[in-house]
């Protein structure tokens, strides 16, 4: 079975929403500066959970994954952008897929019978590909959060992995900023097999200011728009008639690091092929917290 390249780069993610005290922080406190900040030799763990549902031409995917993401900060320039070292590992992989309500295949690399079972065939080589593994890459990132560029492809190679590792998290604004205020988040975009490539243009509002573990956060609230761009050569029509992105991040603010967030994303689509539709369906949730 597979692994469906939407949702395997749908793991990138995103951040665990935090609790905060109602009414602990007035709306017009003093605006605050956003930043990312690290020193070098600064490093960090962070556990990503996510969950996908994909619904398709009557056929269901389920997918869900833990894997641990460890950062190392290697050198911080004058203007704070920060070069990293990026170290992931899939911990858990486990899928199932359906023809109504039958299953028609399993896997969870916690059975060995599942990985034994797998290694019969290409398309389990596919999962097994991505587990046992620990994969790296070094990026420049800025301090508002764009992801300035790679400096190396992810070793061992793996497009997939490559391309959830340089995805970037939560853009942050580059003047200071007040509770309610709002700014553009850029745009996520993830391929489709063989149906296009799935955009997401983000809009970040501060929502509001919190505690966690004795530090001051920032939560951030964002939500989206979303589009499909065809590929080229396809013969599939795919249109967007119905999308929720619900999002929520957290930032300490003195410490200058995302702590913690949640992501929910429900896509509804209609999919026209040799005159034919069918409606298709996916839904992803995603949390991120320190480890």
């Amino acid at each position: 079975m597979p692994m469906s390249k939407p949702l395997a780069c749908c793991l990138i993610a995103a951040i665990v929403a935090l609790p905060r005290p109602s009414g602990a922080f007035p709306q017009d406190a003093s605006p605050l500066v956003l930043r990312l900040k690290a020193h070098p030799g600064d490093s960090w763990e962070r556990i990503l959970q996510s969950t996908t549902r994909t619904v398709l031409k009557g056929m269901e995917e389920r997918i869900a994954v833990s894997s641990t993401l460890r950062t190392t900060v290697e050198a911080v320039a004058p203007n704070g952008r920060m070069t990293l070292r990026q170290e992931s590992k899939i911990d858990r992989l486990w899928a199932r897929d359906f023809q109504g309500s039958t299953v028609t295949a399993n896997f969870d690399s916690d059975n060995p019978s599942d990985r034994e079972a797998a290694r019969g065939n290409p398309e389990g080589a596919e999962f097994l590909a991505l587990l046992d593994k620990i994969f790296t890459m070094r990026i420049e990132e800025e301090p508002t959060g764009q992801l300035r560029r790679s400096l190396s492809g992810v070793d061992p190679a793996n497009p997939i992995i490559e391309q959830i590792m340089t995805e970037g998290i939560c853009t942050l604004p580059e003047g200071p900023v007040r509770i309610g205020d709002q700014w553009d988040g850029g745009t996520l975009s993830t391929p489709m097999a063989g149906l296009g490539r799935l955009d997401i243009s983000r809009q970040v509002v501060f929502d509001s200011i919190g505690v966690r573990n004795g530090e001051m956060v920032a939560n951030l609230k964002v939500t989206g728009q979303v589009t499909v761009k065809p590929d080229a050569e396809s013969d599939v029509t795919v249109s967007v008639i119905g999308a929720k992105v619900d999002d929520l991040y957290a930032l300490a603010i003195d410490r200058g690091r995302m702590v913690g967030g949640r992501e929910n994303a429900s896509i509804k689509l209609t999919i026209t092929q040799n005159g034919q539709q069918s409606s298709g369906l996916i839904e992803i949730t995603f949390v991120v917290r320190e480890k």
